[in-house]
């Protein structure tokens, strides 16, 4: 079971010939609405002497997007209200239209990319909504029109986290083989095989995320197209160390039973302080040689839900074995990952994290990344044990492993992780414990559009 966009339908089985025009008269037929053509403005994106391979049209607060994948091309729709939508989703046209989002949707492919970048949701999420604010979703209205990004291929995964979804027994390890297998399916040829790629993880997601870098690491050659060392994350209040709220868990299940969700418990149990499971999965993800290139951000901002005001996930808690997590001023939860302008403050500290985590993979072997951050809205807190950790080579993995300069991907390896400081009970066991909380308080669209957790 899959939550729903509350504006938004994806139309897929559009045949590669199709031109926006195409789409857009699609949508006016959808939203039978008397719309004139002349309304309509479009902006073409990445343009370069070939033709473009996305564009957008847009009619008052209505988005239109079209992108090639695989052998057909992918539109999205936002409407102006829900209303519309849920008509659109009720109307049988020549091609297919939802609004659930699942597995794998190309929001915007450059005609040459040189970038993969692909987003995950958290618990209760939606693969559109999750990333949205006012009818804005920067993944596809404002990332392609970036400097370093409009030579990408940009895509969203929907996977099925919902809470009320008794029937549904999948966990972190089928949806990170999910995640891998449809991200495999798009990079078939050898340039994309041999394309790097960007993860995008809010809260549970950066979960599925961190437990599909393990199965790429030890099942390698399983996934065609894709390689540990092809992968750079962004990691958005993934709560990878637990809550240190000791009423956590019976907050949660207080929380699941009172709204009904009946998978309350097997999510407590996945994202709860104190999780042995959690504490595993990040040993043996500071064991995959190379570490993929990561950034950790965090909220700021206390959430409420029903009378309840938490911190879902601490900055201690979505810090990353020895990175810890850099702070969005104003965020909470559920809006460090939504952003309505690209000049919101947020927005732009997380482009500057994917041209970092961008430089870092494409300088493989070149030292220290070279990317200048903003040092107001980036520069990591001092260490007490000093020294930098270099870009993702392996003596200063290994050798300066507490040292990290905050952005370190690689900053856990070798023998320094072992079992005292990192790996053992200082993160992953008795102070923080395993991966609290997760997705817990706000967002998602679990109920259709407003939700409560991601």
């Amino acid at each position: 079971m899959y939550s729903h966009s509350s504006r938004t339908v994806r139309i897929s089985g559009i045949p590669p010939d199709a031109e926006v025009q195409d789409l857009v008269e699609y949508a006016k037929w959808l939203s039978e609405g008397p719309v004139t053509t002349k309304s309509w403005i479009f902006r073409r994106i990445g343009a370069t002497s070939r033709q473009p391979e996305v564009a957008i049209g847009i009619i008052d607060s209505t988005v239109v997007s079209l992108a090639p994948q695989m052998q057909y091309k992918t539109g999205t729709i936002t409407f102006s209200s829900k209303a519309i939508k849920r008509r659109a989703v009720k109307r049988h046209g020549r091609w297919k239209c939802d609004d659930v989002f699942n597995s794998l949707t190309v929001l915007h492919a450059a005609a040459v990319p040189e970038l993969d970048i692909c987003a995950v949701h958290g618990l209760n999420g939606n693969a559109f909504d999750t990333w949205a604010a006012d009818g804005h979703m920067w993944l596809r209205d404002f990332l392609p029109t970036h400097a370093r990004f409009r030579n990408s291929r940009i895509m969203t995964f929907g996977y099925s986290s919902l809470l009320q979804d008794g029937r549904n027994a999948a966990g972190l390890t089928e949806w990170a083989h999910s995640l891998l297998q449809s991200v495999a399916s798009v990079r078939k040829s050898q340039s994309e095989g041999a394309r790097p790629l960007i993860f995008v993880c809010h809260s549970l997601g950066g979960l599925v995320v961190r437990e599909a870098m393990i199965q790429l690491h030890d099942f390698p050659g399983r996934y065609q197209g894709l390689g540990v060392d092809q992968c750079g994350l962004l990691f958005l209040s993934t709560p990878h160390s637990g809550a240190t709220a000791a009423d956590w868990n019976d907050y949660m299940l207080e929380l699941a039973e009172h709204i009904g969700k009946i998978r309350g418990r097997d999510f407590t149990q996945m994202l709860g302080s104190f999780n042995n499971e959690s504490r595993k999965a990040k040993e043996r993800f500071g064991l995959i040689n190379p570490i993929p290139p990561y950034v950790c951000l965090g909220e700021t901002r206390e959430s409420s839900v029903r009378g309840y005001s938490k911190m879902i996930v601490t900055l201690d808690s979505a810090g990353l074995n020895n990175q810890p997590a850099q702070g969005v001023d104003g965020a909470d939860h559920r809006t460090i990952c939504r952003y309505a302008r690209d000049t919101d403050a947020g927005y732009v500290q997380i482009t500057e994290c994917l041209e970092h985590v961008s430089d870092r993979l494409q300088n493989d072997n070149a030292g220290p990344a070279t990317t200048t951050l903003s040092r107001r809205l980036l520069s990591p807190p001092d260490h007490p044990w000093g020294g930098t950790l270099n870009a993702r080579d392996g003596p200063a993995r290994a050798g300066n492993a507490r040292g990290g300069d905050a952005w370190g991907g690689d900053a856990r390896g070798g023998d320094a992780r072992g079992g005292d400081a990192w790996g053992g009970d200082a993160w992953g066991g008795a102070a923080r414990g395993g991966d609290a909380r997760g997705d817990s308080a706000r967002g998602g669209d679990a109920r259709g559009g407003d939700a409560w957790f991601s």
